[in-house]
């Protein structure tokens, strides 16, 4: 009996160490292999999906895990990659925060088109590090730049003057502006679209402000610009048809004041 009682001991120490060992083994293989990839991270990029050429935009990176209570901080790496990358740039370009959150500016490209942004984040797990690797695509278009002058011909300072871009009776973007007394500054808006209808639209920058002395160096604190485009989406096409329409007019002029001096 106590020999058979010595080999049941004998046997069931001999599977608990067989059981043991590939936990061990796979553990130290975790940790000697380095970053495991795993489904469990989410990644996501908040912010436009539409950028100007050589523009930077404002994003934000949240990491996360399916168990968020296991992980001790999480860390990324971005760079643009494709064939699109030519002036694109993503700053900063890594990072480590212990909730996941991440903020960055992406630059687009010089050249108009898709840009694709790859995001490699990485979860702590004790002596595991996990890692996901996600790419986003970002949507690079020629701009419309709206630039105006405001002053302030009062004798006193004018603080969080706000400006409104409004396109077509729609608030696209406010601004706001310090302003010292009796001096100017440059106000500067983007306007960037993917589709947009041909024909005529609006730009319009409205000041709102307390103070009487704060306006445009118009005169006034309302400034509208109309745009022409004559293909949807491309901006540089409508400027070439205001163009050609101002070069005819000057032709037109031209000929009937050389007709004119004839007669």
């Amino acid at each position: 009996m106590i020999g058979q009682r010595s080999s049941i001991l004998l046997i069931a120490a001999v599977m608990v160490l067989l059981v043991a060992m590939p936990l061990s083994a796979i553990e130290a293989g975790a940790v000697e292999s380095g970053p495991q990839e795993s489904m469990l991270i989410d990644i996501r990029l908040d912010g436009p999906n539409v950028v100007g050429t050589g523009t930077p935009a404002d994003y934000t990176v949240r990491v996360s895990y399916v168990y968020p209570e296991r992980i001790q901080e999480y860390s990324y790496k971005a760079k643009i990659i494709g064939t699109n990358t030519l002036g694109a740039s993503v700053s900063p370009d890594n990072g480590t925060d212990l909730e996941g959150l991440f903020s960055m500016v992406i630059t687009g490209a010089s050249s108009t088109g898709k840009m694709m942004v790859e995001i490699n984040a990485t979860a702590t797990e004790g002596n595991i590090t996990w890692f996901r690797v996600k790419e986003f695509e970002i949507s690079v278009v020629r701009p419309v730049f709206v630039d105006a002058v405001l002053l302030n011909i009062g004798y006193s300072d004018a603080s969080n003057v706000s400006v409104d871009m409004i396109i077509d009776g729609s608030l696209r973007e406010t601004k706001y502006y310090n302003i010292s007394a009796n001096s100017s500054i440059s106000v500067n808006f983007t306007w960037v679209f993917s589709t947009i209808p041909q024909g005529k639209h609006t730009v319009t920058l409205v000041i709102d402000s307390q103070s009487e002395f704060v306006e445009f160096s118009k005169g006034d604190n309302v400034i509208t610009i109309d745009v022409y485009f004559s293909d949807s989406g491309n901006p540089l096409r409508g400027i070439l048809v205001i163009m050609i329409i101002f070069v005819g007019v000057i032709l037109s002029l031209t000929i009937l004041t050389k007709g004119g001096k004839k007669k």
